[in-house]
């Protein structure tokens, strides 16, 4: 669920820049999931079909940087 999420924030933030025509220099993503975080820096595992396609989209637009942990506990 936690990387559905996050595919939907990338997409959103293309579709946003792309509507808008909005120059931003650049993103901010925030996570509360640590598992999320650790798929999108990890370039060196391999996954599942179903997580490798989401994690491919999730790199399509952000750097590894642009992601952040948000505490919510």
């Amino acid at each position: 669920m936690e990387l559905t999420a996050a595919v939907v924030a990338v997409k959103v933030d293309k579709m946003l820049r792309r509507e808008l025509q909005v120059k931003l220099e650049q993103s901010v993503f925030g996570t509360d999931s640590a598992t999320v975080l650790k798929h999108i820096e990890n370039e060196t595992s391999r996954f599942k079909a179903s997580v490798a396609n989401r994690i491919s989209t999730i790199r399509e637009a952000p750097t590894p940087s642009q992601w952040r942990y948000v505490n919510t506990s």
